[in-house]
């Protein structure tokens, strides 16, 4: 099994009249914008939601996580520095490189 978090979980690219809305997030980062804005099929009219980032400072270590609730998981990180890379963000995910929490069932 990868240990590629945006794999574990069936994308499918979003195709729907609203994808200029993010265009420039799907640009420049394509795999992270994917899981943050979510799937969706505007010829089977359905579709995932995407999750929420949240990037925080906590003893002076800038952090991130990731929720998704469909998925029923949230991802811990850190980053190297202070500064905002969201290019280390995707990386991350795509190596396995956070701490996971599944949801309760």
């Amino acid at each position: 099994m990868s240990d590629d978090f945006l794999d574990q979980f069936a994308y499918k690219p979003r195709r729907d009249f609203r994808d200029e809305i993010y265009g420039k997030l799907k640009a420049d980062f394509p795999r992270l914008g994917a899981a943050l804005v979510g799937s969706y099929d505007s010829t089977k009219k359905s579709g995932t939601k995407g999750g929420t980032l949240m990037v925080f400072l906590d003893d002076d270590v800038l952090k991130w996580t990731f929720n998704h609730k469909i998925a029923g998981v949230t991802l811990f990180g850190t980053f190297p520095e202070i500064t905002l890379d969201l290019d280390f963000v995707e990386q991350a995910m795509a190596e396995g490189r956070y701490d996971r929490k599944n949801k309760r069932s």
